[in-house]
């Protein structure tokens, strides 16, 4: 009889916040990644998406995928 797998761990990812390189989880959520950014949570996040932004909400899931950028802004205004 096999013994129980444990579950493997989830290896990080690396992506960027506001240009600056963050190993989050490859499924995370926007409080998350903000979290480990450094970001305050009261921040907006977006992720860039080609010319223009989308915004990440705290309880949001993300999937994140190597070198992904994000923008973290105080402001409606990610730019």
């Amino acid at each position: 009889m096999e013994a129980a797998r444990a579950p493997k761990p989830e290896h990080g990812v690396e992506i960027t916040v506001n240009n600056q390189p963050v190993t989050v989880p490859k499924h995370t959520t926007g409080a998350q990644i903000k979290e480990l950014a450094g970001i305050p949570a009261d921040f907006q996040l977006f992720v860039v998406r080609g010319d223009h932004e989308d915004e990440i909400t705290n309880d949001e899931n993300v999937t994140v995928h190597a070198k992904q950028r994000f923008i973290a802004s105080s402001t409606l205004d990610p730019s």
